[in-house]
């Protein structure tokens, strides 16, 4: 490809994102994704829930599209400047709710009067092992409530962190593009004689000009495109994806790159409030976390009003109504079953610690390497279990062949009828770099398989894996729309919330306060022991 035609490749693909008028787009009027009003209830304060509709979320990217960023770091949110204060007079008993009121003022010590910054409001105590988050309510106005619950007694320090501002995520979203910071994703065209490499996107905008290939219909219909490689090689010699770093970005300009990378830094508010929760030393919430359940209610898990549990002496308890399992059950719970785990590699870390703790043996070849990229089976036959891992559709940002990259829809649909098989699906990671409307298809395509699989199949058993805040030294965007994509999967799931299972992570993962992509061996078992308390209940 020409350096001239390489160019007008990157000043079309600058222009995409605002083009790209008509797709559904979750933004977040808050934390969680969700709207809270406040009720009066006997028990007093109480969050209700309402879910946002596509309108809202559509004004919250127009908004972002269209704010004058001035890549000035002194009118970001300051850490120094902006304060917290605790709204309850009197004294906090073990189990009430209470709220605490952010007030963010910028590095000129002015306050703010926008919202659609990422927050989270922490409750810790170290020397307990205890930890827990709460809900954020965005006001719109630079101010923000936190809805907490005191959860152990004594004393507990309560901080917010500042994990994402809106300039921020108003600056990544304006340059997203086919040379969005990190790496771009390369065709690979090879027959017998010739070998090409060009590049591959989910939308045809950056194309307009160039010759391409849809390759839509290869993609099981979900929307790709590559730019078409030289004679002798033809569209249909795509045979491979693979990554490479991408070093000449749109990031032309030093100063506004400059601005991005210290704006999407996280920072903990200075101010912090210290409370003493009363009650019998020592005790939590515990006793009413670990509620055993005979027919639990799959939609706690979507509903949960204030957290999804919390850390006491390092251990997780759900404030859902809590299935416990031991290897006793969980082995008579899989027996005659199989598992489909679909997704990428931090579903990957379920398939390795159930092959572990199961004495399974690999059907497929084995792994070679840890980050292992293809189909992967085992099984059990003393237990007639059948487990298996499969990586989800493009975009994947890997070397891989092409039809190793089968959409989570195609995979649901190929479990057959009447079969009472349990899954496991869950995208997120790889498609940070795109436009969430390229997410929000993936995921509805798979809340439709979903239906289907439910309607032919009443005993199989569903679960998704939410969305996760980490942080990545080298990374241009972490997880700063983790939260629009955990919308999104709670408008696509919207009427399944009581037949589809949801593997909370988001609470799990900033309560422990281990922000990394790939969780430990020891909170994965957490996550896994949580989704097969529900999934081996039913």
């Amino acid at each position: 490809m020409s350096r001239m035609k390489y160019k007008l490749f990157r000043m079309l693909g600058l222009v995409l994102i605002f083009i790209t008028t008509s797709v559904i787009f979750t933004g977040w009027t808050h934390y969680s994704g969700e709207s809270f009003l406040r009720t009066q209830t006997s028990g007093g304060y109480k969050p209700c829930r309402k879910l946002m509709t596509s309108q809202g979320s559509m004004a919250f990217v127009e908004e972002l599209l269209h704010d004058n960023v001035t890549y000035d770091l002194g009118l970001l949110p300051s850490w120094s400047a902006s304060r917290i204060y605790l709204d309850k007079n009197g004294s906090i008993h073990l189990g009430d709710v209470f709220t605490v009121t952010v007030r963010l003022y910028d590095g000129y010590n002015r306050p703010m009067y926008r919202g659609g910054d990422m927050l989270a409001i922490m409750m810790q105590n170290y020397s307990y092992g205890a930890g827990s988050v709460g809900h954020v309510v965005d006001h719109h106005n630079g101010s923000y409530t936190g809805i907490l619950r005191a959860l152990w007694t004594g004393s507990v320090a309560i901080s917010v962190r500042i994990l994402y501002p809106r300039e921020a995520l108003s600056t990544y979203l304006k340059h997203m593009g086919p040379y969005s910071p990190g790496k771009t994703i390369m065709c690979v065209f090879q027959n017998d004689n010739a070998r090409s490499e060009t590049f591959g996107y989910p939308s045809v905008e950056p194309f307009r000009g160039i010759p391409f290939c849809n390759m839509t219909s290869e993609n099981y219909g979900l929307a790709w495109y590559c730019v078409k490689p030289n004679n002798p090689l033809v569209c249909h010699d795509w045979v491979q994806f693979t990554s490479q770093p991408n070093n000449d970005t749109q990031w032309t300009n030093k100063k506004i790159k400059d601005f991005y990378l210290m704006a999407k830094r996280a920072r903990r508010i200075r101010d912090t409030i210290s409370v003493i929760i009363l009650g019998r030393p020592g005790t939590t919430m515990a006793t009413a976390a670990e509620t055993l359940c005979t027919s639990p209610d799959i939609s706690e898990t979507w509903t949960q009003p204030y957290t999804s549990g919390f850390f006491y002496r390092r251990e997780w308890y759900s404030m859902a109504c809590s299935v416990k399992i031991d290897e006793h059950s969980l082995r008579k719970c899989l027996s005659n079953r199989r598992l489909h785990i679909l997704g990428d590699s931090t579903v990957r870390q379920f398939f390795s610690n159930l092959y572990e703790r199961l004495n399974m043996t690999m059907v497929t070849e084995k792994w070679t390497v840890r980050t292992w990229h293809r189909y992967t089976e085992s099984q059990n036959r003393d237990m007639k279990f059948t487990m298996s891992w499969a990586p989800h559709e493009l975009p994947l940002y890997y070397n891989g062949n092409r039809a190793s990259a089968r959409p989570l829809y195609v995979n649901i649909d190929d479990i057959p009828s009447g079969s009472n098989d349990i899954v496991i699906i869950h995208i997120y990671v790889h498609f940070r770099f795109h436009h969430p409307s390229v997410f929000r298809e993936s995921i509805r395509r798979a809340a439709q398989a979903t239906r289907r699989l439910m309607r032919r199949s009443p005993r199989a058993v569903v679960g998704i894996k939410g969305t996760h805040y980490f942080r990545f030294s080298k990374d241009e965007i972490d997880a700063g729309f983790g939260l629009v994509y955990d919308a999104i999967i709670r408008e696509e799931f919207s009427d399944m919330f009581s037949r589809v299972i949801l593997i909370n992570e988001w609470d799990l993962i900033l309560a422990s306060d281990i922000l990394v992509l790939h969780p430990p061996a020891w909170l994965v078992k957490l996550l896994v022991d949580s989704f097969l308390g529900y999934a081996c209940s039913l």
